[in-house]
């Protein structure tokens, strides 16, 4: 999805950014509100990831961020996962305190919307080393790349707090793809799923059909999957195959989350008596 230039496509990864950053105030859709919402959205964003200018480089970063969050809320952040001091890890350790680490770097480092990801493998290898100086770099700590005490209890700390504010919602599971290529003229269980992910999508973005949800796949069926290919500019073919119907179950998992809001938050409409 383009959202520098569709407004419906920046509110929804904007939205469910705001699902963890609760500071982010939801969006209304612009026609209600004359984009005053998405205003004030897009400028707390610039103040908590310190990118001011609207350009191409604010909009990469909304995007890379929202990956990030995605991969965060779909990692097991448990508040059981503890790394006690013991000693310095560096280059060449390995063992379960390495994968603590790695997991409480990852998490962190997902957070704040970095692209650095660590794998989980228990040896601190060149990549550990660089998310620990990532971190550190963070925090303004000295990015030695060593995961001495002070890192250690900033990590847990930081790591603890995060799965604290985590919110159940953004664990939400992606309805998975069964393999097989969904076309005009089958029925059954796969398609009546894929036509409620269509009816969602309907919801903000008009130019994809409302249907009625059958479970047979007929050429009304074909028109919405054309019209979601194009918003997730792939191949425009009617069928859904798995990059169709992935692409169209994140966005509805997007929509699910971003229509959550906390205590205090803008909830992205006008409340009227």
């Amino acid at each position: 999805m383009d959202i520098k230039t569709n407004h419906a496509a920046l509110r929804i990864v904007m939205n469910r950014i705001s699902a963890v950053y609760t500071d982010i105030p939801k969006i209304i859709p612009v026609e209600a509100d004359g984009g005053i919402s998405e205003r004030d959205a897009l400028k707390r964003f610039g103040e908590i990831f310190s990118v001011s200018d609207i350009d191409n480089r604010f909009y990469d970063k909304i995007m890379s961020v929202c990956t990030a969050l995605k991969r965060l809320c779909r990692t097991d952040v448990s508040r059981e996962i503890s790394l006690q001091y013991d000693g310095d890890l560096k280059f060449g350790d390995r063992g379960e305190r390495v994968t603590a680490l790695q997991r409480m770097l990852s998490a962190v480092l997902l957070f704040h919307g970095t692209d650095i990801f660590t794998e989980i493998t228990g040896d601190f290898d060149s990549d550990t080393e660089a998310a620990v100086c990532a971190f550190a770099k963070l925090y303004d700590l000295p990015p030695t790349g060593i995961a001495d005490k002070k890192l250690t209890d900033y990590l847990v700390r930081c790591y603890l707090g995060i799965a604290a504010v985590i919110p159940h919602f953004c664990r939400e599971e992606i309805v998975p793809f069964n393999g097989q290529m969904l076309r005009e003229g089958m029925s059954g269980d796969d398609v009546l799923q894929l036509q409620k992910m269509l009816n969602h999508l309907h919801e903000e973005f008009p130019e994809i059909p409302k249907l009625t949800v059958t479970g047979r796949f007929g050429s009304l069926t074909a028109k919405a999957v054309k019209e979601a290919q194009r918003l997730l500019e792939i191949p425009a073919t009617g069928a859904a195959g798995s990059n169709t119907w992935n692409g169209i179950a994140e966005i509805c998992s997007d929509l699910y989350a971003g229509s959550q809001t906390a205590e205090g938050q803008f909830p992205g409409y006008i409340m009227k008596q």
